[in-house]
């Protein structure tokens, strides 16, 4: 599964319900990827964590390694992933499509929008008092979302590759949305 949605639009609850479910799933969040690079004490740390707290996107090269690196070494084989946060870019689009064709997994691949509005998305993150969730570092996100992450969606679903679940009911009704809508 690869999750795709605004920032507070419930990809890593949905993930999580996803591995539940389903038992033989890994969860890849490149969010929690960059927060705990963040928590570190290195020259790399000091610079993403001054890019989430402006709430901005770390670059494309190591947001792909990251990922990589994290699927090549914590999936095992005939296991499968769910992605929260990655591809948020159409030159990661690329990288994905790509490497999901080398591990031979692109036709078991579901991408899924959690559709939520912006106003919902802000209310949301608002609540989770999270680190990186200022209110400024919040708008950032959001209105990335929509200058970034959006080419993304219109281009899969131009390609008729997504999977679109209204996200603004409870999570379980969300869950046994993307679960019936990916059978």
């Amino acid at each position: 599964f690869v999750l795709l949605g605004r920032s507070g639009s419930g990809k890593g609850t949905q993930a999580k319900l996803l591995v539940e479910r389903f038992g033989n799933l890994y969860h890849i969040s490149t969010g929690d990827l960059f927060r705990n690079l963040a928590s570190e004490n290195t020259l790399m740390s000091r610079k993403v964590s001054r890019i989430l707290k402006e709430g901005k996107f770390p670059p494309d090269d190591l947001a792909t390694a990251l990922l990589i690196n994290s699927i090549s070494f914590k999936i095992r084989d005939g296991q499968g992933f769910v992605l929260d946060g990655y591809p948020r870019t159409l030159p990661q689009v690329d990288v994905l499509d790509e490497f999901l064709e080398f591990l031979e997994v692109e036709r078991d691949t579901f991408f899924v929008l959690i559709r939520v509005s912006y106003k919902e998305a802000f209310r949301r993150m608002m609540e989770r008092k999270r680190s990186d969730d200022s209110k400024d570092s919040i708008s950032s996100r959001l209105d990335l979302f929509r200058k970034e992450v959006l080419p993304v969606i219109i281009r899969y679903k131009k390609e008729n590759r997504l999977v679109i679940i209204n996200g603004e009911q409870s999570p379980l009704d969300v869950h046994e949305d993307i679960v019936s809508k990916t059978r």
